[in-house]
């Protein structure tokens, strides 16, 4: 679109300049090579993107020769203003602003005065130029944002990976801990259970049986409840059970008259 813009306003000009011809005593041949180069140069505007300083530079000697390839010199002009750094547009413009008053000498205005015609055709070269830059600021403006909102995701998203990071190897490190601390208190209950391997199992909360064998109930006797451990060790002293309180009493107390 923008392209298509540039090559429509070269041919306008072209257009009213090919008018203006009528005004001045150029031989009949001049007249038709003038339109030629003209409607050539509004041709090469498609392109300016391409080679936007050979553009610029070819049109500085064609827009002496021509005053229809006038509109074309400007659309490559602002091209190279948008496109290169001032250096080569400085260049380019100084050209122009030196050729002008020899293309006024040799083709005057025939309703404009010699002085009005080069400052005018001067303004509006640096008007073309300083647009042309204008354009060329805000254009790196919206592509170092565009560039710092990309650095900006990436930076986001490399510190979302990294948080995420982080919070794996951190509950990997819990689990390793847990599970540590799990097979240290197994290896402690088994050196117990091989020292002592008469010692009974206990069921704590959190806590493995210390044996596969499940802890005996206690057997009740007629005197006090008691564990079964196993046959007396001849060092063991025995332990006299209380009789029963259904044989304290004896012989029975005789039954009442009735």
């Amino acid at each position: 679109m923008v392209d298509f813009s540039c090559f429509l306003l070269a041919v306008i000009i072209g257009l009213l300049a090919a008018d203006t011809m009528r005004d001045e005593d150029l031989p009949a041949g001049y007249a038709v090579f003038d339109q030629l180069v003209g409607a050539l140069s509004c041709a090469a505007v498609w392109l300016r993107r391409r080679w936007p300083v050979a553009l610029a530079a070819v049109m500085v000697p064609v827009a002496l020769l021509s005053s229809t390839a006038g509109g074309a010199s400007l659309v490559a002009l602002f091209t190279l203003a948008v496109h290169r750094p001032f250096r080569y547009v400085a260049w380019v413009a100084g050209t122009y602003a030196v050729l002008n008053p020899l293309y006024f000498l040799v083709r005057p205005e025939p309703d404009m005065p010699y002085g009005w015609s080069v400052f005018l055709a001067s303004l509006l070269t640096v008007a073309v130029v300083g647009w042309g830059m204008l354009a060329r600021s805000k254009r790196q403006l919206l592509l170092s944002l565009r560039d710092r909102a990309r650095r900006a995701e990436n930076e986001a998203r490399l510190r979302a990976e990294q948080a995420q990071r982080l919070a794996r190897e951190a509950i990997a490190r819990e689990m390793h801990d847990v599970l540590a601390h799990r097979l240290t208190l197994l290896s402690v209950h088994a050196g117990a259970l091989e020292f002592r391997p008469d010692a009974p199992a206990r069921r704590s909360r959190g806590r493995p049986a210390s044996s596969g064998r499940a802890p005996t109930r206690p057997s009740r006797t007629y005197g006090r409840s008691s564990a079964y451990c196993g046959p007396p060790s001849p060092t063991t002293p025995a332990v006299r059970s209380r009789p029963s309180r259904r044989w304290r009493r004896w012989p029975p107390s005789p039954a009442r008259p009735a």
